[in-house]
This record gives structure tokens, C-alpha cells and sequence, in this order.
């Protein structure tokens, strides 16, 4: 039995199935690049924004979906992918958003967070 079955995406949400097979996607270009560095192979994830056949079905006649439709160009991604795929880019294992004409790292971080080596769920429950 599968863990997440497949979802009509609907006006009113988006498939369940698409964040964690995008996560998927970047840690496996990222481990891809590790293993590839010893030949000479790059991997590199690029999240583009574009107007497409995805965003027209979640969002197509609204006023934030005309706004994609007028704004996030699929040809507009082009140059950042030009830039990927060739072979002088040292780039890899990172990951990036590109969208009318920006591009952005995207990366997980971390906040500076409570540190007490003897912290409890007390000490905890007044941080």
C-alpha cells in the first residue's frame, strides 16, 4: 500500500505528493554530486517559477494566476538553465529558484536555537 496516494489537485489545494517528491529531487541531485565530483559530474537542482500547466490548473483565472501568467515566463528560466548544464559551471550539489530574470539559492538552515546541557522539558517549557 503506497503512503501517500495520488490526489486530484483541486482549486481549493495542492497534491500532497508534490513537496516531498521536490525534497527528493534536491537531496538526490545533492547526493549525486558527491558521488559524481570523483568524475567530473555536477548535479545541481533548479526549482523553476513559470507559468505552466501546473500553476494555470491551481491558479489559472484568479488575479495572483493572471499575474503569473503576465509575469513568470517559462523563457525567462532559460538562462539559468544555459548557465547549469554548462561545462565550466563549478557549481554543484546547491540548489536554486529562477524566475523572472532573479535566481536565488535556496538551501535548509538552522536557527541559533536554546542551548543548556541540562535542559528538561521543564526548562523547555519556559524558553
Amino acid at each position: 500500500m503506497p503512503l501517500l496516494k495520488k490526489v486530484p489537485r483541486t482549486k481549493k489545494g495542492y497534491d500532497p505528493n508534490y513537496a516531498p517528491v521536490k525534497a527528493a529531487v534536491i537531496n538526490l541531485a545533492r547526493q549525486t554530486a558527491t558521488e559524481g565530483l570523483q568524475h567530473n559530474i555536477h548535479a545541481n537542482t533548479l526549482m523553476p517559477w513559470a507559468y505552466s500547466k501546473m500553476t494555470e490548473d491551481q491558479a489559472g483565472g484568479t488575479e495572483i494566476g493572471e499575474w503569473f501568467k503576465a509575469n513568470l515566463k517559462p523563457e525567462d528560466v532559460s538562462n539559468a538553465i544555459i548557465y547549469f548544464i554548462h561545462e565550466e559551471c563549478k557549481v554543484n550539489g546547491e540548489a536554486f529558484s529562477a524566475q523572472a530574470g532573479r535566481i536565488a539559492r535556496i538551501f535548509f538552515a538552522s536557527a541559533k536555537g536554546y542551548f543548556n546541557r541540562e535542559y528538561s522539558q521543564k526548562t523547555l517549557e519556559i524558553t
